[in-house]
């Protein structure tokens, strides 16, 4: 890349590259991206963002826009979001998020909408969840998770359901799991998985099981997985 950099996200675009987007590099924080183009196997900035943010998330919506949240930028935790346009390479402000959230989850319902789940700001984990409708660029709050956490996944499910994995609650790692509802907005403890985890990685298969991944476990990592119930 043009930037080393750690804490940053990466999507794949409608049209093949990937945009790089944000992160930290030490005491430096970024509010440049950089597209990837697979084809020629070259890295080029594009347009920086409005807002410096890492420990942020993105989402690549259905009309191929990027929609970035939250993160930080080592000064306070960020409310704002905005959208990068791959046709124009631009990005533009959209509104304001109902939290300042970093460390959260972030995922594409069916219906097109984003879910925005948990968190972290200040010194609090969060357990609230949100609903972004990008036809209309609103927010709007949904029902809260079972259990605040951050640095947590999320994997939306052949039924369309959402499946949330571990993650970190302010004091101790958890091995609670739980199921959003996208028709009713709500959630349910779906049982807890073998070992408690956080920054760790979740794969939906095409069995319809989530494949979990490492992670750490107090200050340690761990290299055990686990498979979710049918």
């Amino acid at each position: 890349m043009n930037e080393a950099r750690y804490d940053h996200t990466a999507s794949l675009l409608l049209n093949g590259k990937v945009l790089i987007i944000g992160g930290s590099n030490g005491n430096i924080y970024f509010n440049n991206a950089e597209l990837y183009d697979p084809l020629l196997r070259t890295w080029i900035f594009t347009s920086n963002m409005n807002s410096q943010r890492y420990f942020h998330r993105s989402t690549v919506l259905l009309n191929g826009n990027v929609l970035v949240t939250g993160g930080t930028n080592d000064t306070y935790f960020l409310q704002s979001s905005e959208l990068f346009n791959p046709e124009i390479n631009k990005w533009i402000n959209t509104t304001n998020m109902n939290y300042q959230r970093a460390m959260h989850a972030q995922v594409l319902l069916n219906n097109g909408n984003v879910l925005i789940i948990g968190g972290f700001c200040n010194t609090s984990a969060l357990n609230t969840v949100e609903l972004y409708d990008p036809s209309k660029e609103t927010w709007r709050n949904t029902m809260n998770m079972k259990t605040n956490r951050y640095w947590h996944t999320a994997s939306v499910l052949s039924d369309g359901n959402v499946l949330v994995t571990g993650g970190y609650n302010g004091t101790s790692q958890s091995s609670s799991t739980e199921l959003y509802d996208p028709s009713n907005g709500n959630w349910t403890i779906t049982g807890y998985m073998n070992q408690p985890r956080y920054r760790h990685t979740a794969t939906l298969l095409t069995i319809d099981r989530v494949l979990v991944t490492g992670g750490q476990y107090a200050l340690f990592s761990i290299d055990s997985t686990e498979l979710s119930l049918n």
